[in-house]
């Protein structure tokens, strides 16, 4: 399979778990620790998905995930990136907001690896 996935993370623990997971799951994960660095990888690697975090410095998920539909919408890009919110944030608020900027799916942390593969493993069976 080998897809780039941008794993978006402040937290250093939780980014190099889901580094870990990503590569047995034989995806290639491009990592950032804060939202203006997932933007710019974003742009130069256009991974097939992205996990993002909300509470970041910098740029917050929210802000990089309007971005990146902008960017999409710019660039008449047909293919549509998949983002995936992983956050500790359960209020229906930060769901409806995601659901407005374009968020696809919104995993409440702690995410386990059986939980992640699935979620995975959708995405890009849809994807084909």
């Amino acid at each position: 399979m080998n897809r780039r996935v941008l794993v978006v993370e402040d937290d250093a623990n939780v980014s190099e778990m889901l580094q870990r997971w990503l590569q047995e799951l034989d995806f290639t994960p491009i990592t950032a620790d804060n939202g203006l660095e997932g933007l710019e990888l974003f742009q130069q690697y256009r991974p097939e998905l992205v996990l993002l975090d909300i509470a970041m410095p910098i740029m917050n998920g929210f802000e990089v995930a309007s971005e990146i539909r902008r960017i999409e919408a710019e660039e008449g890009e047909r293919r549509h990136t998949p983002i995936i919110v992983l956050s500790a944030y359960t209020q229906s608020y930060f769901l409806a907001v995601g659901s407005e900027i374009g968020i696809d799916s919104y995993l409440t942390k702690p995410v386990g690896l059986d939980q992640l593969a699935t979620h995975l493993d959708g995405f890009f069976a849809a994807a084909g």
